[in-house]
């Protein structure tokens, strides 16, 4: 797990709070997009939209985007960009809304 992900989701995850720390990881993962793009604007959704779209990505996997597995990691990043929907629709835990 990259260094920044982890520090937002350690103390959390070590502590046995394991929704709030993927949500914490999430929230992270997010706010790095958005810094990185200048989508700072956007709600998450539309950042990653923006940030890994097929046709243009803001940002791209390092590499030949000849290379089969270069383009194999810059296909699995769009699907990124569903992320944000997915955490909040499929991924809930009913039982923290008690």
């Amino acid at each position: 797990m990259h260094p920044t992900i982890w520090a937002a989701a350690k103390r959390l995850w070590l502590g046995g709070h394991f929704r709030s720390a993927v949500q914490s990881a999430a929230e992270t993962l997010t706010a790095q997009v958005k810094a990185r793009t200048g989508l700072s604007a956007l709600d998450a959704t539309n950042a990653y939209e923006r940030a890994f779209t097929a046709r243009a990505p803001l940002l791209k996997w390092p590499g030949d985007s000849d290379d089969r597995t270069v383009s194999s990691m810059q296909n699995g990043l769009a699907q990124v960009r569903a992320w944000p929907q997915h955490d909040r629709t499929q991924y809930r835990n009913p039982r923290g809304y008690r």
